[in-house]
């Protein structure tokens, strides 16, 4: 399957779920992560939109979130694997108790927030991994979920 690029569009007010095809532009049907077996989307969250609930367990390629929206901009209710890199610029990835993986690189900068709130947190845990580890550069943070 060819890469897909999906953008977060939804304001009406309220979170929405990750698995709304509706809630999402960018490709004509689907959202992210729906192809079982072949994790090529890239997935983009920007800022002036409503807050997104992962509410099933996803596998993507790349997720860059730049959206600020109150106390957190993306919030898991199932597990997260990213197959290359997650960059959190603005806003704020809440895991909410639940898995994150990210085979290749996590970097938290600027504005951006990663909130392992009790997590279990796996980087660059593939062999295909080119770029190792975590950065968190300007203003970024990692957050234990209590007491931040």
């Amino acid at each position: 399957m060819a890469s897909r690029t999906f953008t977060w569009n939804t304001s009406a007010g309220s979170p929405k779920d990750w698995t709304t095809a509706g809630n999402w532009t960018g490709v004509g049907s689907g959202y992210p992560g729906d192809s079982v077996g072949t994790h090529v989307d890239t997935v983009i969250i920007p800022t002036g939109q409503d807050k997104c609930y992962v509410d099933s367990a996803i596998q993507i390629y790349d997720l860059t979130i730049s959206s600020s929206q109150g106390d957190w901009s993306v919030a898991q209710q199932n597990t997260l694997t990213i197959d290359n890199d997650l960059v959190i610029e603005k806003g704020t990835l809440k895991t909410d108790s639940k898995d994150l993986t990210v085979t290749n690189s996590l970097m938290v900068r600027h504005e951006g927030q990663l909130d392992l709130s009790g997590s279990t947190l796996k980087v660059a845990s593939g062999s295909n991994a080119t770029h190792y580890g975590m950065t968190v550069q300007d203003s970024g943070k990692v957050l234990d979920g209590a007491t931040g």
